[in-house]
Protein backbone atom coordinates (compact mmCIF):
# COMPACT_ATOMS: atom_id res chain seq x y z
CA UNK A 1 0.00 0.00 0.00
CA UNK A 2 1.57 3.41 -1.11
CA UNK A 3 1.82 6.00 1.80
CA UNK A 4 -0.51 7.64 0.62
CA UNK A 5 -3.20 5.22 0.27
CA UNK A 6 -1.83 4.85 3.59
CA UNK A 7 -2.73 7.84 5.19
CA UNK A 8 -6.27 8.37 3.57
CA UNK A 9 -6.88 4.83 4.96
CA UNK A 10 -8.45 3.59 1.09
CA UNK A 11 -8.77 0.06 0.13
CA UNK A 12 -8.27 -0.64 -3.45
CA UNK A 13 -10.76 -2.00 -5.63
CA UNK A 14 -10.21 -4.93 -7.50
CA UNK A 15 -11.61 -5.90 -10.63
CA UNK A 16 -10.93 -9.34 -12.71
CA UNK A 17 -9.73 -9.31 -16.46
CA UNK A 18 -12.93 -9.70 -17.96
CA UNK A 19 -14.53 -6.61 -15.92
CA UNK A 20 -11.22 -4.59 -17.22
CA UNK A 21 -11.47 -5.71 -20.87
CA UNK A 22 -15.23 -4.76 -20.97
CA UNK A 23 -14.73 -1.68 -19.61
CA UNK A 24 -11.76 -0.56 -21.73
CA UNK A 25 -13.83 -2.42 -24.71
CA UNK A 26 -10.77 -4.87 -25.81
CA UNK A 27 -10.64 -8.33 -25.99
CA UNK A 28 -9.55 -10.22 -22.83
CA UNK A 29 -6.38 -11.58 -24.68
CA UNK A 30 -5.15 -7.68 -24.82
CA UNK A 31 -5.66 -7.47 -21.16
CA UNK A 32 -3.52 -11.00 -20.84
CA UNK A 33 -0.76 -9.68 -23.32
CA UNK A 34 -0.93 -6.05 -21.63
CA UNK A 35 0.12 -7.95 -18.01
CA UNK A 36 2.19 -10.31 -20.10
CA UNK A 37 4.54 -7.30 -21.61
CA UNK A 38 4.56 -5.51 -17.91
CA UNK A 39 2.10 -2.44 -18.94
CA UNK A 40 -0.32 -2.88 -16.84
CA UNK A 41 0.27 -4.47 -13.47
CA UNK A 42 -1.65 -7.59 -12.20
CA UNK A 43 -1.95 -9.12 -8.75
CA UNK A 44 -2.33 -13.19 -8.17
CA UNK A 45 -4.29 -14.23 -5.52
CA UNK A 46 -3.87 -18.03 -6.07
CA UNK A 47 -5.13 -19.09 -9.26
CA UNK A 48 -7.24 -15.30 -9.56
CA UNK A 49 -5.39 -12.48 -11.64
CA UNK A 50 -7.11 -8.99 -10.39
CA UNK A 51 -5.60 -5.23 -11.18
CA UNK A 52 -5.99 -3.05 -8.89
CA UNK A 53 -8.13 0.11 -9.48
CA UNK A 54 -4.97 2.39 -8.59
CA UNK A 55 -3.06 0.47 -11.19
CA UNK A 56 -5.43 0.26 -14.21
CA UNK A 57 -5.76 4.52 -13.31
CA UNK A 58 -1.61 4.80 -14.27
CA UNK A 59 -2.32 2.30 -16.97
CA UNK A 60 -4.69 4.37 -19.28
CA UNK A 61 -2.83 7.38 -18.13
CA UNK A 62 0.50 6.11 -19.38
CA UNK A 63 -1.48 4.98 -22.12
CA UNK A 64 -3.02 8.66 -23.79
CA UNK A 65 -0.57 9.97 -26.07
CA UNK A 66 0.80 13.53 -24.91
Amino acid sequence: MTEARHRAGKIPKFYTIRSVADALEVHERTVRRWIKKGDLKAHYMGAAVRISDTDLSDFIQSSRPS
